[in-house]
């Protein structure tokens, strides 16, 4: 028999075997649904009230709380999908399995509830996993595209009071706020206060969140991940 038909032979095997195990795989994939769809979300995912923030994630929030001007709000763990939009040429569906369910920590918005910086409060220097760090950085650069700004708190090492409005808001938007409450008229018996003179809604371009039934046409099998590289 000529070498070439024993390739030929060779490689026809190859593909029968290959297309059995993708067969084979699939199949016990689409089993291994069928179970999961036969569950019942209460009660085989008893489900149990917890804490929104960690403990360091509280003290994060006090802070911000104790020294952001009146007319800001903070919010805690919200999923970047809920204050960012991308375009959509591509798969949403992929991108909000890359970043869109992960959350931001605390976010700081404007009077119309516009976003405006974001605080991760990560673990104390060298306790991160390699995994945390790449999640970390992916979201870090997401964020920053968009513009907001981005803060990244240590667990034990949380900024000094004085420095928390430069940190969130920058020298330059600072230096704005104070301006704007100097200039601005007050009424009798009244202090004006920072916060107070942001735009209004009406006069800025602001896009409008997703609604929340949005994600009920997302698929909510789970979708694997990509495997870790291994360590050198």
């Amino acid at each position: 028999m000529a070498v070439t038909e024993l390739a030929l032979i060779a490689l026809v095997v190859l593909l029968v075997i290959a297309l059995w195990w993708r067969r084979r795989s699939g199949g016990k994939r689409s089993a291994r649904a069928g179970a999961e769809d036969a569950l019942d979300t209460v009660a085989d995912w008893p489900p149990e009230a917890a804490r929104v923030l960690t403990t360091p994630e509280q003290r994060a929030y006090k802070l911000l709380v104790r020294n952001l001007p009146p007319g800001y709000a903070v919010l805690a763990q919200v999923p970047l999908s809920r204050f960012l939009r991308v375009p959509t040429r591509h798969s949403y569906r992929e991108w909000m399995r890359r970043v869109g369910r992960l959350n931001a920590d605390l976010l700081v918005c404007d009077s119309t509830f516009q976003a405006l910086a974001v605080i991760n409060v990560r673990p104390t220097e060298g306790k991160d996993s390699e995994r945390g760090l790449e999640r970390h950085d992916r979201m870090d650069r997401v964020l920053r595209k968009a513009g907001l700004r981005v803060l990244n708190w240590r667990e034990g090492a949380l900024p000094d009071e004085d420095l928390v409005l430069e940190l969130v808001f920058g020298r330059e938007r600072m230096a704005a706020i104070a301006a704007a409450f100097d200039e601005a008229p007050t009424s009798a018996g009244r202090q004006s206060r920072p916060g107070e003179f942001e735009p209004r809604a009406a006069e800025t371009t602001v896009p409008e969140p997703l609604p929340s039934t949005f994600f009920d046409d997302l698929e909510s099998r789970p979708v694997p991940l990509p495997r870790p590289k291994p360590r050198e």
